[in-house]
């Protein structure tokens, strides 16, 4: 799953629907550049040159127009690779050699307008986008390949399905905020990615209306543009992905307790409010260890209005397997039925005094009792019995223990998940043997020997 990131309320509202005679707005990256019968210059020579001008080219401001530039080029260049593709290829030299001529510095200070075309240029060629018009049907852009034979509308009328998202957002937060909307709806968010500002093609109603899937590289759904869920909680808890990069060592004091951040020199902004837990572990050797616990969200939700399927764009390109995750508009309060409070205790430690954090490694995860966005009653009035034995037949599948008991340990795959402890572990078997809350005045919980497997909590919940 790409990354899930969080939703904010106060979003602008719906352009107007345009008129059903109106051509789809994206136009295909050859209408760009005719297609040359020959290029102008090797494509493996110009790669040969990117790479070298990429390694001098200063690192760009996160969001800047320069960064922004290397996202959609990174996609474009993976589609460009690909047999038949010689018109995308003399857009990207052109584009290099023609219009900066080979001067990325000059990114940022170009004007709104050539920016934004530029930008356009490589998300035509490196992304597909689908969209619901309100006058009914389906609307894609129209490349060669589109995606729109990938999505479908879903009716809970008709058909019931259930998705699940984990976020960091408190579930307080996503009550104030209504449920979930994308990124580039949500002002704050599109303000701090400059999604909203003018150069950006997402600024331009005709784009950010568009559900975007990145068909270059990373073959997923573009976060940003797409609320991204996944088939069951063992698969989403490893979202968000912690970024790990710049997590220092746990300071400690002379008697080796964990110190309380307010004592923190070294940890500042983010460090200490997404460090919330630290876990002592015992290995199979006897040696004790401490890993990085972090509180995320994680809700169970129904289903409705458009859905991407995003590994089935992606077999279009690849045989690999591929992530099973859902892409959606938006996910409104009253469908989600269950939200469970979750600490993940990420299994790796330190490396070179900074943390390694990867969801490939995995997590045990503990889960506080649910909140529900309704009662009962409630649930009776709004949804048809299909829909309420559909979520009590999902409710039943998580994992029945309760902090401070840890409920199941489980990784990311390429499949989805997998049982966390087949994989490699620098240290083994472990076990948790205190749970500690980073506050000012940290607390020890002590979480008991796990007496059975995660597959054997598995069970015992389906009974």
């Amino acid at each position: 799953m790409s990354d899930m990131p969080q939703s904010d309320q106060n979003a602008p509202p719906p352009p107007p629907p345009p008129p059903p005679s109106s051509p789809p707005p994206v136009r295909q990256a050859s209408s760009h550049a005719p297609a040359p019968s020959k290029l102008g210059v090797p494509w493996a020579d110009f790669l040969k040159r990117l790479d070298a001008e990429d390694k001098k080219m200063a690192i760009p401001a996160k969001y800047s127009p320069q960064w922004w530039f290397v996202y959609f080029r990174r996609e474009a260049i993976g589609v460009a690779g690909r047999k038949g593709q010689d018109p995308a290829k003399q857009t990207i030299m052109d584009i290099h050699e023609k219009e900066l001529q080979w001067n990325f510095a000059k990114i940022d200070g170009m004007g709104a307008p050539p920016v934004r075309n530029m930008l356009t240029k490589l998300l035509q060629i490196g992304f597909r986008g689908v969209r619901r018009p309100w006058f009914g049907g389906l609307s894609s852009d129209a490349t060669a390949d589109n995606i729109i034979h990938c999505c479908r509308v879903v009716d809970p009328k008709k058909e019931v399905e259930i998705g699940w998202r984990s976020e960091a957002r408190s579930w307080e937060a996503i009550v104030e905020q209504k449920g979930t909307k994308r990124q580039v709806e949500v002002d704050t968010l599109a303000k701090e990615m400059k999604i909203s500002e003018s150069w950006h093609p997402f600024s331009q109603g005709q784009y950010r209306n568009y559900l975007w899937f990145r068909a270059g590289v990373n073959l997923d759904s573009d976060f940003r543009s797409v609320i991204s869920v996944g088939e069951d909680i063992q698969t989403v808890i490893s979202f968000p992905q912690l970024d790990a990069e710049g997590y220092p060592d746990l300071p400690k004091a002379p008697n080796g307790l964990i110190l309380a951040p307010c004592s923190w020199s070294l940890w500042k902004g983010d460090f200490q409010k997404n460090a919330q837990y630290v876990a002592r572990v015992r290995d199979s050797r006897g040696q004790t260890h401490d890993l990085l616990g972090t509180r995320v969200y994680v809700y169970m939700f129904l289903i409705r209005g458009l859905v991407l399927n995003t590994p089935a764009a992606a077999t279009k390109y690849t045989n690999r397997a591929l992530f099973p995750e859902k892409g959606l508009q938006h996910i409104a309060l009253d469908d989600i039925y269950a939200c469970f409070p979750a600490i993940r205790v990420h299994h790796q430690e330190k490396e070179n005094n900074h943390w390694v954090c990867s969801k490939m490694i995995g997590h045990t995860v503990f889960l506080k009792d649910p909140h529900f966005t309704m009662t009962e009653q409630q649930r009776r009035c709004r949804y048809p019995e299909n829909v309420r034995l559909k979520f009590d037949q999902e409710f039943q599948k998580v994992p029945a223990p309760r902090y401070p008991r840890p409920a199941f340990s489980a990784a990311w795959t390429d499949a989805g998940h997998g049982d966390a402890k087949k994989l490699k572990d620098p240290r083994g078997e472990f076990d948790i043997a205190e749970l500690i809350s980073l506050g000012d005045q940290p607390s020890v919980i002590t979480a008991p020997r796990p007496t059975a497997s995660p597959s054997d909590h598995l069970q015992a919940s389906r009974k």
